[in-house]
């Protein structure tokens, strides 16, 4: 069974409108769909946020169901101009920092055999697949020249809070893993507004917020055209990436 893992269902939630489910299960924080894409069974796991929620969810779905492939997804940030809003980034290599300065652990290597699928005979849609190095980190990396900094430290294209220790429990286990994000945030891109927005908890008090500040419509509005773009390409991979594995 194929098991593709994300964050939050904002961020697959095209491809799970095109899942025949037929049971939903839950721990903790984690919310599992079983069913059916392009012919396979898959589960669609969503974890939660960070590395803890990561953690839990991965041990749990890994304890409880045959998972033969497993698919870190969702989305990520550019670090650099080789990558922009809607491409789909292929990880190669994954490293990972708490602080965005210096290393923990040693990298992961997806499978060698998941990458070239991946890369090679998924594609198309007016959306671009790239073969990328990620980095996970511990928090939003918010500016361009935060994002810079990173990509330069790490040698990576793209960012992420989760798959390193989505993917860590996986090679533990001797599974055959991959990540793929769909690019959300270009590096030209600042995401204060949307770490204050989100960092209300409330809709109506971020609603409230942005009435206050009208000059921000602009900025939220391209937030969510972005939010749509990766979750359409996203969906539109992930299937064509089960249908090939």
């Amino acid at each position: 069974m194929i098991a593709i893992f994300s964050a939050l269902e904002l961020e697959v939630r095209q491809f799970k409108k095109g899942m025949k489910i037929t049971k939903t299960s839950t721990f903790r924080d984690c919310r599992v769909y079983e069913g059916e894409t392009a012919g396979k069974n898959v589960l669609l796991v969503l974890t939660g946020m960070g590395k803890e929620r990561a953690e839990i969810a991965t041990g749990w779905v890994l304890d409880n169901f045959r998972v033969s492939t497993l698919v870190s997804s969702g989305f990520g940030g550019s670090l650099n101009d080789k990558t922009t809003t809607g491409d789909i980034a292929v990880y190669l290599k994954t490293s990972c920092s708490e602080s965005g300065l210096s290393p923990i652990g040693e990298p992961l290597f997806s499978n060698a055999a998941l990458a070239e699928t991946a890369t090679k005979k998924v594609g198309g849609n007016g959306f671009r697949v790239m073969p990328v190095h990620g980095v996970t980190i511990s928090k939003v990396c918010i500016t361009p020249k935060s994002k810079a900094k990173l990509g330069q430290t790490f040698a990576a294209d793209v960012v992420d809070m989760e798959s390193y220790w989505i993917c860590q429990i996986a090679a533990a286990r001797n599974l055959p893993f991959i990540t793929v994000r769909a690019i959300f945030d270009s590096i030209q891109d600042d995401l204060s507004l949307l770490v204050l927005l989100t960092g209300k908890g409330k809709a109506l008090t971020a609603l409230g917020y942005l009435i206050g500040h009208p000059g921000q419509w602009a900025k939220a509005a391209a937030y969510a055209a972005n939010s749509r773009k990766a979750d359409r390409n996203l969906a539109a991979f992930l299937r064509k990436l089960v249908k090939n594995i």
